[in-house]
């Protein structure tokens, strides 16, 4: 009896729930018909009036008609669209949809064949002229209207939609065009007195390869058989016990030039921790510069149109603790100032017992940095094949079209002559290297040749640099310099193109950084008083605080004292350096303390040997894995946080194996050709596998001619 009325009330539960779901589906149904039959005569009128095509209005008559009957194919069309998010007042404004579910619709009836398309559409409100400072905007719209209505607090953030706007994907027939598309939306747009625009539409399509991705594939996979064939025969012909005519065999410059392209070689090189003592500080100078140029990317490389609750970006900008990567931008004075320490500290060093040449200087210098990024060029040809999204396509074949049409700008090391609007510009900084290298192949000269002339050339270098920087930022009106602010974006990026990316901004924090490569050399060991390493301690505090934390008021949108913008401009490059000349000489000689403990610590050797293949692929790891989101996500500290670290717990594993496929065999490569291999001898192997240079490459043996 127990059972049997257990089994009876299970029974009128089961009846009940399908009773009360058949209510819910007849109740859903009527709704849908109801609102269907409402918004039909307006879609219409829409698709009638404004020039579409007579395919696409029949499909989409037949979605509305769809939706009268509840179809699934319907329903998921609309489903798939993006509606009016929650939070707008907060900066929420954008309506993703569903991309995948869009792109999965496949209507094939007897009346009926399209498939889904996915379109995303963008409505702006009409802005007056932008300001040269955003900021200045909002005063206008102080007494927009009274404070207790809702547009009041959106014109509170007035300066945020001169960058964004209200954008939604919407699902339609594949047989409307994105012109079709545009039209109607455009016929929206005036009816509510905002711009319109579609900026893309996607179908699913079966994948096609081009010419150039094919030719890119193949000449990879030839690399890897390289890669394969001479890691097989160099650890075969390493194994113990191996007969002498094989060790003869390892000796011979052929072999050697195979080994260079062994990833059991190369891998072995770069996880040893064997460095030089007298430069471990550098290590983590660099490694830490890494991660900060990593962490400003992530902020700020980025769409906020893909953030939710963006307006409080205002509030995490006014935090004080934010300012180092507001002004993030100083961290590119580090690589130039440590770059230029290292070429001539390694340089005269070896000229002691070597010749030198200028001209080979440049050629490996142009080998060192050339061949990785030719690598990352063939790597960003593929990147639009790896996934899609409502933002992918938009934003990822921007690498392979920037590829396509200036491949050579890259080879030749001339990509910060031009428009820094791509994608891939932020390999400026390797361009501006490399022509800042050509100046000083012949400033070594020069400076061996006759130290006096060679500092004052340094001097008057570092002079014009200062000088000329300050005159372009007055003349062009340019803020102090490249900080994260709500400066016009059309301002900004004439700010980076005449000043951040050219060679002459950069020439101050190089040259401090040489001279004091050369003084070490020729001053292995100072000594200093307590007095003097308290003066030198208490420079470089007042230094980085006064570069990082002396432009709050200019982040802020101040645009106050006009000398004192136009002197930071022009010196803050060389003290920066000057500074950072102190933390080196004071940890080389002892005087570093805790300081020097930390920067040279063994960690920090290994990761620092990835420093240059890190930063090549940092932007194309967080730009495919932000891009490829389907859907919005929140603009909070802790999120960001996720963004920064994970980028870095991918793109060092990644850069490991960059750095063995593609850039230790090179350098390994250069050593075998270009130097003879001396018994006992690996100091050269160490610095450059530490530090990423290729100067001991550039000198010929000479024990009896050590002129120039």
């Amino acid at each position: 009896m127990i059972a049997q009325s257990s089994n009876f009330t299970v029974h009128c539960t089961s009846l009940a729930a399908f009773d009360s779901w058949k209510s819910l589906q007849l109740k859903t149904e009527s709704l849908m018909l109801k609102v269907t039959e409402m918004i039909s005569p307006y879609i219409r009128q829409l698709i009638t009036t404004n020039g579409v095509s007579q395919l696409c209005q029949n499909d989409i008559n037949m979605l509305l008609e769809g939706l009268k009957h509840s179809k699934t194919w319907a329903v998921q069309m609309m489903d798939a669209t993006g509606k009016i998010p929650s939070g707008i007042l907060r900066g929420s404004l954008t309506a993703l949809g569903d991309f995948d579910q869009c792109l999965n619709i496949n209507v094939n009836t007897s009346n009926l064949s399209f498939r889904g398309k996915y379109c995303s559409v963008e409505f702006k409100p009409l802005m007056p002229p932008s300001p040269r400072m955003l900021q200045k905007i909002q005063p206008l719209f102080d007494n927009f209207t009274s404070s207790d209505k809702f547009f009041h607090e959106l014109t509170n953030n007035i300066n945020f939609f001169y960058i964004l706007s209200y954008r939604v994907g919407i699902c339609v027939p594949s047989s409307c065009l994105q012109e079709e598309v545009y039209k109607v939306a455009q016929k929206v747009a005036s009816q509510i007195h905002v711009k319109a625009s579609v900026i893309d539409c996607n179908v699913r399509e079966t994948l096609e390869l081009r010419k150039d991705q094919i030719i890119v594939i193949m000449f990879l996979l030839v690399v890897g058989m390289i890669l394969v064939f001479a890691t097989i025969a160099d650890v075969c012909t390493s194994l113990p016990n191996n007969e002498k005519r094989v060790e003869d065999i390892r000796r011979t410059i052929g072999f050697r030039c195979l080994q260079s392209f062994s990833v059991y070689s190369n891998a072995k090189k770069i996880l040893t921790t064997r460095s030089s003592n007298t430069l471990r500080p550098l290590h983590g100078i660099r490694f830490i510069s890494t991660l900060w140029v990593i962490l400003g990317h992530t902020l700020f490389y980025t769409s906020f149109q893909l953030f939710n609750e963006v307006f409080r970006v205002r509030k995490l900008l006014g935090l004080v603790l934010v300012q180092p990567l507001k002004h993030g931008t100083v961290v590119m004075e580090t690589f130039f100032t440590l770059g230029g320490f290292l070429s001539f500290y390694l340089t005269f060093k070896e000229l002691s017992r070597r010749s030198y040449s200028s001209i080979l200087f440049i050629f490996f210098r142009w080998m060192r940095l050339s061949p990785p990024l030719v690598f990352l060029l063939c790597l960003t040809m593929l990147i639009p094949l790896l996934d899609s999204g409502p933002l992918w396509n938009e934003k990822m074949e921007q690498y392979s079209d920037d590829v396509r049409d200036n491949w050579w700008r890259y080879v030749f090391l001339i990509c910060n002559l031009r428009d820094q609007s791509s994608i891939l510009s932020y390999t400026w900084y390797i361009g501006t290297d490399f022509q800042i290298n050509i100046l000083s192949a012949f400033v070594i000269t020069l400076l061996f040749r006759s130290p006096k002339k060679g500092l004052s050339v340094i001097l008057v270098v570092v002079l014009v640099s200062s000088v000329v920087t300050g005159v372009v930022t007055e003349y062009f009106k340019f803020p102090a310099a490249r900080y994260f602010t709500n400066i016009q974006s059309r301002e900004l990026g004439k700010l980076i193109n005449f000043v951040y990316v050219q060679p002459y901004r950069h020439l101050g924090s190089y040259f401090v950084g040489a001279v004091t490569g050369y003084l070490v050399v020729k001053r292995p060991v100072i000594k200093l008083s307590k007095v003097q390493q308290l003066f030198g301690w208490l420079f470089f505090t007042l230094i980085i605080v006064g570069v990082l934390f002396g432009t709050i008021p200019w982040t802020n949108g101040e645009e106050t004292g006009r000398v004192a913008m136009v002197l930071y401009a022009a010196l803050y490059p060389t003290f920066w350096a000057l500074a950072l000349a102190w933390l080196i000489v004071a940890c080389l000689n002892g005087y570093g303390g805790i300081i020097n403990t930390f920067l040279s610590s063994s960690y920090f050797i290994r990761l620092d040997r990835l420093s240059y293949a890190v930063y090549l692929l940092h932007i194309p790891v967080y730009m495919s894995y932000f891009y490829q989101k389907k859907h919005t996500t929140s603009y909070q500290e802790v999120e960001l946080a996720y963004m920064f670290f994970g980028t870095v717990m991918v793109v060092y594993p990644l850069a490991f194996l960059f750095t063995v496929f593609f850039e230790s065999p090179f350098i390994a490569l250069l050593k075998t050709i270009f130097t003879k291999p001396r018994e006992g001898d690996s100091s050269d192997l160490c610095i450059i596998q530490n530090f990423k240079e290729e100067k001991t490459l550039l000198f010929k043996t000479a024990h009896t001619n050590k002129s120039i």
